[in-house]
């Protein structure tokens, strides 16, 4: 191709940053099939140049006349196809290469053309962004920044950014402003993702305050009977009275004001603050009913977590507010590998199934549940395993938790919870390959992990403790009669070990007895959790792995005795339901460190206290803790406690003194899980 003018050098921004080497832009534009095509069609027979402007490039492509603009989008071609068509993307293709043939791109140039588009992204204004997207959508994309939205930039030779839990990229066009932003979700007017893109820029750039982002999803709701300042204030009251009380006068009462301001704060649209006093009710519940797994650790947990919630919604904490559970988006097609499939039971009476995928273009675990509540037999976990679907296309769940599946018209909510919607189109393909899975061979890798999904926090995600390793060595199976639990010890290559647990309880008991009977063979790789469990960091397993094989082990015995069923070739609802899945957490088991022993103390004072009630309480004990943690340098734990002293000697009101003990027991809870994890992991050294 002959370059028409040297003004074809003004399009080189442009170019660049739609025709880099892993063709973002040009994907983003059509799809990666239809560029694949494009580019074998300017290799076999370049694009004739016959006009350059300053805003348009006018060529020939297999003899049809194409214009390409400087808003990508708006180019057009003779051709009757609609859209970005082979001969848009052949031309874009014919100009790169035309100008890297001219000129190697030079350091310098892409040091300036980068600092072009920080330059643009930050000029960029709310004015401007409202004007572009309107409000609506601009209040999602600052909320969805706001609830912690994952996106990861490229900014060497232009921008890109992707928006993992969407699966969507989008790419700046230097010098073309907001509308020539590209976006492969193809929406012509603009989208989130475009919107997402850009705030979330300005967040990374230290432009746009975080906090400030996050007033918008503290905004209250309008047209409720209760605001969110109504509903805060009540729980509030209610936080003073459960702690001056004391648990001895808790009655269905108590239990009935949280499920009544957890509809209220459904009302608002507050979910995480929704589903903690749900939680908490029914811990109280059953703490009338005398169940044996509440005690007063579990029940001052729940109500310390609810605290940090509300306190988080006053201080406009980023992701305090959460997402509704059934909140999906639409995110195109999805290449996912099943990982296995884990059939549960939690305390507040869900039954359900879960499979496990990897998304390995977004590098992000993915579920799908089914749930109901109690037992009965319209309902069994094991059935549903069996039984048809998820989605159109695929025979069952079983087979989608070992097999590779194309997800056509998918939606998936942030969580990365997949949709089983109707128009949700399965293509099953080969079995399960290890070489497309995030294998962890090295535990010091689990280290960062274990502290985002077993610390916890509001920008952990429900799949943050998942990890999937594959150990050096195996151990020989031990069943500890006490605990109730089968362990099996592995190893990396250097000898750091960690415990796979698994607990003789309904659904995991058959997985014990197989797993007894079995000589696990080199290479295999074991799925799971990351928990800290009687004081140490274990993985509790989901499924094990080989190439081409899963074993789901809540799902045995059938899927281990007819290993039949396992090695078939894979390629011959409504909503997902998930359920209160998350609510098992066993009661914190400290280590026997110095630290440790001040962190257990301050917890069992804070638990009498609770228990009994503020009147009764004597403040000498925690005075003589906080000598204790002065002298171990935990300065910040000494505060709170002094903190605790002044409310319980002084007469300050209930609300003050429930808010000292409650934050100071979050506090503690955490350096607790730190303590535990360091101790468990001392032995890590790289």
């Amino acid at each position: 191709m002959d370059r028409a003018d040297h003004q074809l050098d003004g399009w080189r921004p442009i170019v660049l940053a739609l025709c880099r080497d892993d063709d973002a832009g040009l994907v983003a534009l059509a799809n990666r099939g239809l560029v694949r095509r494009a580019k074998k069609d300017a290799e076999r027979e370049p694009a004739v140049i016959v006009e350059v402007t300053d805003d348009t490039v006018t060529a020939v492509v297999s003899q049809e006349t194409v214009q390409l603009n400087r808003i990508p989008g708006a180019s057009t071609c003779s051709c009757p196809a609609s859209g970005c068509c082979r001969h848009i993307l052949s031309a874009w293709v014919s100009v790169a290469d035309a100008l890297a043939a001219d000129v190697e791109l030079e350091d310098t140039e892409s040091a300036a053309a980068e600092a072009l588009v920080a330059d643009e992204l930050s000029a960029i204004d709310d004015a401007e962004l409202r004007g572009w997207l309107g409000k609506k959508l601009f209040d999602e994309a600052l909320r969805e920044i706001a609830l912690g939205a994952t996106v990861t930039f490229q900014l060497d030779e232009g921008f890109g950014a992707r928006i993992d839990q969407h699966g969507q990229q989008c790419r700046w066009v230097p010098g073309s402003g907001v509308t020539a932003m590209v976006c492969s979700c193809h929406a012509p007017t603009p989208c989130l993702h475009r919107a997402m893109a850009i705030i979330a820029w300005q967040v990374h750039a230290g432009q746009r305050d975080i906090d400030t982002v996050a007033q918008t999803e503290a905004t209250a709701s309008s047209g409720t009977p209760r605001t969110r300042v109504e509903i805060l204030d009540a729980l509030k009251q209610w936080i003073g009275d459960f702690i001056h009380h004391g648990f001895a006068r808790l009655n269905e009462a108590s239990a009935a004001r949280l499920t009544n301001l957890a509809t209220s704060a459904h009302g608002v649209d507050l979910p995480r603050l929704e589903l903690g006093l749900r939680r908490l009710a029914g811990e109280i519940g059953a703490w009338l009913n005398h169940d044996s797994h509440v005690s007063a650790e579990t029940l001052l947990d729940r109500a310390a977590t609810v605290n940090l919630i509300r306190s988080g919604l006053i201080h406009s904490v980023a992701g305090s507010v959460g997402e509704h559970r059934q909140r999906y988006h639409r995110v195109g097609t999805l290449d996912l590998s099943g990982v296995g499939a884990r059939v549960w039971e939690t305390r507040s009476g869900y039954q359900g199934v879960t499979v496990y995928f990897w998304d390995d273009a977004s590098n992000v675990w993915n579920t799908w549940s089914d749930a109901r509540r109690g037992r009965n037999e319209e309902f069994d976990p094991r059935r549903r395993y069996r039984a048809d679907g998820p989605w159109q296309g695929c025979r069952s769940p079983a087979l989608a938790c070992r097999s590779r599946v194309r997800l056509l018209n998918a939606w998936r909510s942030s969580p990365g919870r997949l949709s089983a919607r109707q128009e949700v189109r399965a293509i099953v393909q080969e079995a399960t390959s290890l070489d497309r899975l995030p294998i962890v061979s090295d535990f010091t890798e689990l280290l960062s992990r274990a502290r985002a999904g077993v610390i916890g926090g509001f920008a952990a995600s429900e799949n943050s403790s998942l990890v999937l390793i594959q150990p050096a060595q195996w151990g020989m199976p031990r069943f500890d009669d006490i605990a109730q639990e089968l362990r099996v010890s592995v190893c990396d290559a250097q000898r750091r070990a960690l415990d796979v647990v698994l607990v003789h309880d309904t659904w995991e008991r058959d997985g014990i007895s197989w797993l007894e009977k079995q000589t696990l063979a080199e290479g295999t790789c074991v799925f799971g959790n990351l928990e800290l469990r009687r004081g140490a960091l274990v993985l509790r397993p989901i499924s094990l792995l080989t190439d081409g094989h899963v074993i789901s082990l809540t799902a045995l015995p059938r899927e281990a005795d007819q290993e039949a069923e396992g090695q078939d070739d894979p390629s011959s609802s409504t909503e997902s339901t998930s359920g209160d899945t998350d609510d098992d957490s066993e009661e914190l088991v400290l280590t026997d460190s110095s630290v440790a022993r001040v962190l257990g103390a301050v917890r069992a004072e804070l638990e009498q206290l609770a228990e009994g009630g503020v009147p009764g309480f004597t403040a000498q004990r925690v005075r003589d803790i906080e000598r204790q943690a002065g002298a171990l340098g935990l300065a910040r734990l000494g505060l709170r406690l002094r903190s605790l002293v002044d409310a319980l000697t002084t007469s300050a009101t209930r609300c003050t003194i429930a808010e000292a003990v409650l934050s100071l027991y979050a506090l503690t809870g955490v350096y607790a899980k730190i303590e535990v994890l360091e101790e468990a992991t001392a032995t890590w050294s790289p």
